[in-house]
């Protein structure tokens, strides 16, 4: 049997043919981008050690341990890790049994020096008063050896008694002086000892302060601070205070590089999505291994020479402790590409620089760097639970209020955790964004 068959309007597309060259576009795209994906991965992952020099850091300050030199046992704490501290601010107490032995052992020197003191004052006393009359007595057996040498009836054995006693008379005047003389001298000394043992056993018992420990700065408790109960040996650090006036970041230079790091040289600070801007400030003589998690479990990690960065004036530093990435370009040209490509994809977080680098007064309206009087003011918002500070627009609205951009934690209108430290002003026709004078912050979540 045959069946003619009436084709369609050949200006209709088929429809199977239609999903199926639908279908072969969907797979060839998918396959290009997993294969310039992987071509990008490994373009980006083996020219990136010829682009710039990066490697580990860590944002650290000058570091001042609170210890002392007794085995102690802590009685009360009263700090807490990342609280803050004033100078001279107690943080804690202690009771020291090693202290005490000190303190009884000057004591006990004290009460022997006291005692041998009041001997020698009696020895030197008993001397004067006893010196007079053992000079009468040599005085008269002169007179009588005198005496005896112009008579011609003394017996021998008579002189000779005689003269024995003129001897002994003056032994006994001779060592009742020397006594007296020896006496006030051994006095003197003593007291220059005691008045030495009076001043040491002060200095103790004022750098004990009673078992009263307070902070040499005002700072940040860095790590946990040890707890009540809790015995330490002499030198174990009881808490650790940085000073958070003076951020840096120890970057660990990698030893396979194209070119030595110099001091001058300008690096970024990668921190999440943020790039600081710093400056190589000083090479440090010596080296050290990463502190932070190795890159591979299975190699050994070497020590690597320690460059310090300072960050640029008036940036906002991470938080102390926290583990960054260090990039320094070989060249401007790659700087320039770098910075090209993060503006391109909207990754541009150098914000800290150019708030630091660039500074309005309150009444000033006009852009500093274009000349644009198309400023958007901003205020500057300290997440406290997180130490992030930025601009309103760092963080993503919601119901509540705002999202956190580095903890994702919700602030709520007048969130205790949230506060204004100033404002920040963007210009909307070149977007560089610049400090504004306090006077002109903002009030209010």
């Amino acid at each position: 049997m045959t069946v003619a068959l009436t084709r369609l309007d050949p200006h209709i597309p088929d429809p199977i043919e239609s999903r199926r060259r639908a279908a072969g576009r969907t797979v060839r795209a998918a396959y290009a981008t997993i294969v310039f994906g992987i071509l990008a991965f490994f373009v980006v992952y083996f020219g990136r050690p010829i682009l710039y020099l990066g490697g580990p850091g860590s944002v650290s300050s000058p570091r001042y341990l609170v210890s002392l030199p007794y085995i102690v046992q802590i009685n009360s704490i009263t700090v807490v890790r990342g609280g803050s501290v004033k100078a001279g601010e107690e943080i804690g107490r202690v009771r020291s049994p090693q202290h005490d032995e000190i303190v009884a052992t000057y004591m006990r020197s004290l009460a022997d020096i006291a005692g041998r003191k009041a001997e020698l004052r009696v020895k030197a006393r008993v001397a004067r008063e006893s010196l007079d009359a053992a000079r009468s007595h040599l005085r008269l057996a002169e007179e009588a050896v005198q005496l005896i040498a112009t008579s011609s009836a003394a017996s021998l054995n008579y002189r000779i008694d005689m003269s024995r006693e003129r001897a002994l008379a003056n032994k006994a005047v001779v060592s009742q002086e020397a006594e007296a003389a020896e006496a006030s001298t051994q006095l003197a000394a003593l007291d220059e000892f005691s008045r030495q043992l009076s001043d040491r056993l002060e200095k103790v018992e004022s750098s004990f302060a009673d078992g009263r420990i307070f902070s040499p700065i005002a700072g940040i408790v860095a790590n946990n601070p040890a707890r009540a109960g809790q015995s330490l040996v002499a030198g174990t650090p009881i808490a650790e205070i940085l000073d958070p006036t003076d951020v840096f970041v120890d970057w660990y230079v990698p030893n396979e590089r194209l070119s030595d790091p110099k001091v001058g040289n300008e690096v970024f600070v990668l921190f999440g999505n943020r790039r600081i801007l710093g400056e190589i400030v000083e090479i440090l003589p010596v080296s050290d291994v990463y502190p932070g998690a190795g890159s591979s479990a299975a190699r050994e990690r070497t020590a690597s020479q320690i460059a310090r960065i300072q960050f640029s004036p008036g940036a906002h530093p991470p938080a102390l402790n926290s583990a960054v990435d260090v990039h320094m370009h070989y060249t401007q040209l790659s700087a320039r590409i770098a910075s090209m490509l993060v503006k391109l994809f909207g990754l541009d977080e150098l914000r800290e620089g150019a708030r630091c680098s660039m500074q309005i007064e309150a009444n000033q309206t006009g852009c500093p760097a274009c000349g644009s009087s198309a400023l958007m003011l901003f205020p500057v918002f300290h997440h406290m639970i997180c130490a992030y500070v930025g601009p309103e627009y760092d963080f993503t609205p919601n119901i509540a209020g705002y999202t956190c951009p580095k903890c994702c934690r919700d602030i709520v209108s007048a969130d205790p955790a949230c506060e204004i430290v100033g404002t920040s002003a963007r210009c909307t026709r070149c977007w560089v964004e610049m400090v504004v004078s306090p006077a002109c912050a903002p009030a209010g979540l």
